[in-house]
């Protein structure tokens, strides 16, 4: 990624804008170069002025609409206050109330959203049984495969009786094949970089981590839970590749997508590669796309060309029977002739009916005349 990149994130609106002096700025400040662009995504974001919390434990009902502390008037108006002890009294026998002094009322106003209690769902228990040695066991064997055959030489006597120094560099090397932007620093102490970096990959037992535990990694009552990180990491890591060379469409890896694609995330692969590339050439000064403009058009002309060659045989197709029905439509109508040639069929047919009648009588008589004949036959035959 290119590095005068910058957060897509819009930056937050100023609280004191408003309070910023009007002075002009000294002539001998440092001016950007005038042959350079900058990142479309504007400043880099600032956190905003945190709040001076009052000293008056009652806070008002009504918020200021005024955000900049430094253009807040001094002379606060009453909203919210307690109404005086005269006013109270004037309106005590219009709304028929009583008054007990020796009681003092709580205040409605629930305080700020900032002392609400954590949400108890972020404390999860790890029941995973790290104390049991069979289980430790397994884990070490998981650990020591994924790491040998990822390239990271380490023995099992290593894990077996862990040092420092060889936690770190197993911790440092599984954080960044998750994550290889992560801002590891060397020079840093173990014990400041440890927990953020779990927290920042989500582990869930975070909570559970003493970073003290890192002064003696292969204590009895710390080494269960830190080859658990260990064990986590690397079980997300196998996770991860599996992802990586799954070749599935969400990963959007231009790489990947085949010649004849209909995924919506192919198309935003190949979107992202042409902004991608097109954006560095215009931190370049470079305006010219026309060669990315050529290759997003092969590309999407190449994934075309099967379904063009299908159109053109369809197309073709409906051309043929477009000029059969023409030609059909165009001929005189033929309906007299077949009419003519029913007719001629309906005689045809009275002839044959009537030369079949005259078969079947003549087929009558000579079915009689046998049965005569055979009768005279027997007749002969007895008398001799």
């Amino acid at each position: 990624m290119d590095s005068r990149r910058r957060s897509v994130m819009q930056p937050t609106l100023d609280p004191l804008a408003n309070a910023r002096s009007g002075i002009p700025m000294p002539s001998t400040l440092k001016k950007p170069a005038a042959n350079s662009r900058m990142s479309l995504a504007g400043p880099a974001l600032r956190a905003p002025n945190p709040v001076v919390p009052g000293t008056n434990p009652r806070q008002s009902m009504m918020r200021s609409q005024n955000v900049n502390p430094l253009l807040q008037s001094t002379s606060k108006q009453n909203y919210g206050r307690t109404p005086m002890s005269k006013y109270v009294n004037q309106f005590i026998p219009v709304l028929n109330l009583t008054i007990v002094s020796s009681i003092r009322r709580g205040s409605v106003w629930g305080g700020s959203s900032a002392m609400v209690a954590p949400s108890t769902n972020q404390l999860q228990k790890d029941n995973r049984p790290l104390r049991d040695r069979p289980y430790q066991a397994k884990m070490r064997q998981d650990v020591y495969n994924y790491l040998n055959e990822s390239g990271f030489e380490i023995s099992m006597q290593t894990l077996t009786s862990m040092q420092g120094k060889d936690y770190r560099a197993i911790f440092d090397t599984l954080v960044l094949t998750l994550d290889p932007c992560h801002p590891l620093k060397e020079g840093t102490r173990f014990e400041d970089e440890f927990i953020p970096a779990l927290k920042a990959l989500r582990y869930p037992f975070a909570h559970q981590i003493d970073p003290k535990w890192l002064a003696a990694v292969a204590s009895p009552h710390s080494w269960p839970y830190l080859l658990g990180v260990l064990h986590w990491l690397v079980d997300l890591c196998k996770i991860r590749n599996e992802y990586l060379f799954s070749g599935h469409p969400t990963i959007q890896d231009p790489v990947h997508v085949p010649v004849e694609f209909d995924d919506p995330y192919d198309h935003k692969a190949l979107a992202f590669q042409y902004h991608e590339e097109t954006y560095t050439l215009w931190l370049d000064l470079q305006d010219d796309f026309s060669e990315w403009n050529q290759i997003m058009d092969e590309r999407y002309q190449k994934r075309n060309e099967k379904v063009q060659a299908e159109l053109d045989e369809q197309t073709e197709k409906l051309n043929r029977t477009k000029a059969e029905y023409s030609k059909l439509k165009s001929s005189a109508p033929m309906v007299v002739d077949l009419k003519k040639r029913n007719e001629q069929l309906q005689k045809d047919c009275e002839k044959l009916k009537k030369i079949l009648e005259r078969y079947e009588g003549r087929r009558d008589k000579l079915i009689e005349q046998i049965a005569f004949e055979k009768a005279e036959l027997n007749k002969g035959g007895k008398l001799t």
